[in-house]
């Protein structure tokens, strides 16, 4: 089983015992953690780069997805971080736009 199966298995699993998985800041949260078996958690640690990926892309819709795609690329082609590098880099400009206006950030509309 590839790893984009086995995070979609994961994640199908954790729905049915009623867990609950999201991303919030970079980091995973789940609830609630006494439904875990210590094979779902060991599962849930070999794949927390995966699961947080997965969860981060289906959490944008389709403008937004573009936008992050193109960040990736400009990120690779143009100044030469690898792929990983690329998506964090993206991941905060993404981030960045989906959060609501601080006070006193006078740039952002």
């Amino acid at each position: 089983m590839n790893t984009d199966s086995e995070v979609t298995a994961l994640l199908h699993e954790l729905a049915q015992l009623g867990v609950s998985v999201r991303v919030e800041q970079g980091n995973l949260h789940i609830s609630p953690r006494s439904r875990l078996t210590p094979d779902l958690t060991q599962r849930l640690k070999r794949h927390k780069a995966e699961l947080i990926r997965a969860l981060r892309l289906a959490s944008l819709d389709e403008d937004q997805l573009f936008a992050w795609k193109e960040r990736v690329a400009i990120c690779e082609v143009l100044a030469g971080l690898d792929r990983k590098q690329s998506e964090t880099v993206a991941w905060k400009g993404t981030e960045a736009q989906k959060r609501p206006p601080q006070s006193g950030d006078t740039n952002r509309k």
